[in-house]
């Protein structure tokens, strides 16, 4: 025979654990806004050239990642992403996040599906070029002093085209 108190300890209990699903979902939730916002101020940035702002989301120690497994510190310099900057013409990039799951309240793991590209003047035929870079990117975002910012970056998928033809 089943008591009272049991009925309402075993109801108590699954409360508390609906309702901490419900608090873990609406943080998923927050995270996944939040870093949509991050990656919508990129490419803003990267619209407007503004080279800091493409790389403000980052933190001191971030790491990306290709599909090689070959980690990559040694980020072009700023004088290198300005050269690359006015060599751009009608630069654009969208990133899209695909899947958010968060590994504690400070730490995300999200699938991105990014697409970048602009038109330039290729220095050797003088041609006005198009170029196309779309990927899958699984990245690392830690939540520091209330943002979040990128860790770690590690592609999953790349693919570059020139003027519509494959790279």
């Amino acid at each position: 025979m089943v008591s009272r108190r049991s009925v309402v300890t075993f109801t108590c209990i699954a409360l508390l654990f609906s309702f901490s699903a419900a608090a873990f979902a609406d943080t998923t939730d927050e995270a996944r806004k939040a870093i949509q916002i991050e990656y919508n101020k990129v490419s803003a940035a990267f619209a407007k050239k503004d080279v800091d702002g493409v790389v403000a989301h980052r933190t001191n120690d971030y790491v990306s990642i290709n599909r090689k497994g070959q980690k990559n510190v040694n980020e072009p310099s700023r004088e290198d992403r300005i050269r690359l900057n006015k060599t751009i013409q009608s630069p654009r990039a969208t990133a899209v996040i695909q899947e958010v799951r968060l590994l504690d309240g400070n730490t995300a793991e999200c699938l991105v599906k990014e697409t970048t590209g602009g038109s330039y003047n290729d220095p050797q035929t003088n041609q006005k070029a198009t170029l196309s870079v779309n990927g899958t990117y699984r990245a690392l975002w830690v939540k520091q002093k209330g943002r979040w910012r990128l860790k770690q970056s590690r592609t999953i998928t790349e693919k570059a085209t020139m003027n519509g033809q494959p790279m």
